[in-house]
């Protein structure tokens, strides 16, 4: 099985095995990319000079991207067309730097990446509580949406209101980085010291 196809799977099991007012599926995953500093001063260097994150431009250490989706089923009574079983998928990703397993490392180095680490990880987690705010209230918007007279006139809806508040948390995301200028105000940030 293709392991990308997976989310998908275990989204439609859920969504046939579920209570109507089931909670968001989240499927949580890393991907790392190693560096091997070798001093203080060059902790930075080898930071920046491995990160394969790149966005309008500018490089960055770490990144979250969440990803939501849902999936329903359509039911007609008297009311006529309104979604029955519904199912919200979000995927989280973290891409973050990590010490070389096979690369001496000092402890000084060590200590500085893994307080930078552990400050870079607490902003990306503020990302990823957008994908989660996201999920939540997406859930609760399309479970409060009216039976309509056509299914077609559902599905707009539903679409409607799911892209609205993706673009909600994503504009959210944005200022997030804006405010904590990408994590530095977090402690986010790398020093050259000798």
């Amino acid at each position: 099985m293709n392991p990308r196809s997976l989310p998908f799977w275990l989204l439609m099991a859920a969504l046939y095995s579920m209570p109507a007012q089931a909670r968001p599926v989240e499927q949580l995953s890393y991907k790392y990319y190693d560096i091997t500093p070798t001093s203080l001063a060059g902790l930075h260097k080898a930071v920046f000079s491995r990160s394969p994150i790149k966005t309008n431009g500018r490089q960055y250490a770490g990144q979250t991207r969440w990803k939501l989706s849902y999936r329903y089923r359509r039911s007609l009574d008297e009311a006529g067309c309104r979604a029955d079983l519904l199912a919200i998928a979000l995927d989280i990703q973290y891409t973050m730097p990590r010490l070389a397993k096979n690369h001496w490392t000092p402890i000084s180095v060590r200590n500085a990446f893994n307080r930078y680490y552990q400050a870079l990880l607490r902003h990306e987690q503020g990302h990823a509580r957008s994908g989660r705010l996201a999920a939540r209230e997406a859930e609760l918007a399309l479970q409060r949406l009216p039976a309509f007279s056509r299914c077609d006139q559902l599905n707009t809806a539903m679409v409607r209101t799911f892209n609205n508040i993706v673009v909600k948390y994503q504009q959210r995301d944005m200022e997030y980085d804006r405010r904590t200028v990408h994590g530095k105000t977090q402690g986010a940030t790398l020093t050259s010291r000798r």
